[in-house]
């Protein structure tokens, strides 16, 4: 899914009934992008979003479940600025950030969900 800014899907998460663990991917270039969602996928992340710039794909396979936001990635602060954006709009919400090409490791996580740990 496609969003046109990461203050409309907020608007959007903050409206939508049921809450969740949220994972924010900055997305600088290709480098291991669909393995990075992929992954917080089968952690059991509620919705995962790819923060990128234009140009950065992702898998045709992925990006139904994924929220895909074209975001100034360079620029001074950004994802700081994204994680702060994030929090004031979702506030009680879990929110779990990396860059792509970063892995969320946790206890049994073979076997167990990111919700099971929360």
């Amino acid at each position: 899914m496609r969003h046109s800014s990461l203050a409309a899907f907020l608007d959007r998460q903050r409206s939508s009934a049921g809450g969740g663990p949220l994972s924010l991917v900055l997305g600088e270039d290709d480098v291991e992008i669909d393995s990075t969602l992929a992954h917080q996928l089968k952690c059991g992340f509620r919705d995962v979003v790819l923060l990128a710039p234009e140009g950065v794909r992702v898998d045709e396979a992925l990006e139904p479940r994924v929220h895909v936001i074209r975001h100034d990635v360079f620029a001074e602060g950004a994802l700081v600025a994204a994680v702060n954006q994030a929090i004031a709009a979702l506030p009680g919400t879990w929110l779990h950030y990396c860059h792509n090409a970063e892995y969320l490791f946790f206890p049994f996580c073979e076997t167990r969900t990111v919700r099971e740990l929360l």
